[in-house]
C-alpha cells in the first residue's frame, strides 16, 4: 500500500472472503471525502512531480477536498513538473483534460500554480482571471465537460488550440504591427508559439496540425461573402473552428456576430445560402468601392 501515491486508492479486496485492507486510512478518508498523500508529501512530490497533477485530478473526480498537509507543499513544489519529460507530461495533460472534469481540475491546477508550468506562455496572460484570455481557457474546458457527458468526441488538438491561443494572438499581433499581413503572422506565431509548447508537453503532429488550421480559420470565417462561405464549410476543419469561433464569442470577444451568422448558413437550404453569401459580397464590393488605392506591404521577419 505504501506505493501508493494516495489513500483512497490504496485499498485492497480479498475475494478470499470478501473483504477490504485498508492499510493506510483510506477508508476514512473516502467517508470524509479527503486526499491524502501517503508518506511524507513534499517527500513523495519530489520523487515524482506527476504525483501533483494525480492530487489534483483525483480531487476534482472525486469531489473530495485536499488535505492541508498535502496541499502545502503543492505551489512550492509546482516548478517541479519542469524535470517530467514532455510525452509523459502530455500524457499527463490528457488525464486531466478529457475526463469529464476539465473545469474543476483546471481550477484546482491554477489554485496551487501547476497550470502554470503546464502553458508557460499563457501563464502571464491569464493572472487576471476575469480577461477574455482566461475566460476562453475556462470556457473550453465548461464545452469539453458538456460534449464528455453528452459522449460526444473531443479532441486534444481543440484543447491544445484553445490553450494556446491567447499566445499565438499576441504574438501574432506584434508581427501585424511591424507591417507583416495578417495571414503570415499568423502562420509566423502559430509555429513559433507550438515549437516551444512542444519542449514541455510533447503534442503529436497528429494534433498540431489540425491546430493550425482551426487557427488559420479564424482568420478566413469573417470572409464569406460570394463563393467563399460554402467552400469553407466544406472544409473538414470547419466544424472546429466554428465551435472556436462560438467559445471566442462566449469568451467575451466582439466578433460582430460572426458566429450568429455562420449558426444562421449551416441552418438554411441552398437558396438562403446562397442570399446570405452574395449580399455580404455585395456590401463588400461598395465598401472597396468608397475606399481610396491600398498599397501591399512586403512580409518582415
Amino acid at each position: 500500500a505504501e506505493r501508493r501515491d494516495l489513500t483512497v486508492n490504496a485499498l485492497y479486496y480479498d475475494p478470499s472472503d470478501n473483504t477490504i485492507h485498508d492499510f493506510t486510512g483510506g477508508l476514512q478518508d473516502i467517508d470524509s471525502r479527503t486526499i491524502r498523500m501517503i508518506g511524507d508529501p513534499a517527500t513523495r512530490f519530489r520523487e515524482d512531480p506527476v504525483r501533483l497533477l494525480r492530487v489534483a485530478r483525483f480531487t476534482a473526480k472525486l469531489g473530495f477536498s485536499i488535505e492541508p498537509r498535502t496541499a502545502k507543499p503543492m505551489s512550492k513544489l509546482a516548478a517541479d513538473l519542469a524535470h517530467v519529460s514532455p510525452p509523459r507530461f502530455f500524457d499527463e495533460t490528457l488525464k486531466l483534460f478529457m475526463s469529464g472534469n476539465g473545469a474543476s481540475t483546471y481550477k484546482l491546477l491554477r489554485e496551487h500554480q501547476l497550470f502554470d508550468q503546464l502553458v508557460p506562455q499563457v501563464a502571464h496572460l491569464i493572472k487576471d482571471a476575469s480577461n477574455n484570455a482566461a475566460r476562453l481557457i475556462e470556457q473550453a474546458f465548461i464545452n469539453t465537460d458538456i460534449r464528455i457527458s453528452s459522449n460526444q468526441r473531443v479532441t486534444p488538438a481543440f484543447i491544445y488550440a484553445a490553450l494556446l491561443w491567447p499566445a499565438v494572438e499576441k504574438l501574432a499581433a506584434q508581427y501585424t504591427d511591424r507591417g507583416n499581413s495578417g495571414t503570415y503572422a499568423l502562420s509566423k506565431a502559430s509555429g513559433e508559439v507550438i515549437a516551444k509548447q512542444i519542449t514541455v508537453t510533447a503534442i503529436p503532429r497528429r494534433f498540431t496540425m489540425p491546430m493550425r488550421e482551426i487557427w488559420d480559420l479564424q482568420l478566413q470565417l469573417p470572409r464569406r461573402g460570394g463563393h467563399r462561405a460554402k467552400r469553407l464549410a466544406e472544409n473538414p476543419r470547419f466544424r472546429a473552428a466554428y465551435d472556436f469561433i462560438l467559445l471566442r464569442e462566449q469568451a467575451g470577444e466582439d466578433l460582430a456576430g460572426l458566429g450568429d451568422w455562420w449558426t444562421q448558413y449551416q441552418e438554411s437550404d441552398e437558396e438562403q445560402k446562397l442570399k446570405m453569401s452574395e449580399l455580404l459580397s455585395n456590401t463588400g464590393n461598395k465598401r472597396r468601392r468608397s475606399r481610396g488605392p491600398r498599397h501591399k506591404k512586403e512580409p518582415q521577419g
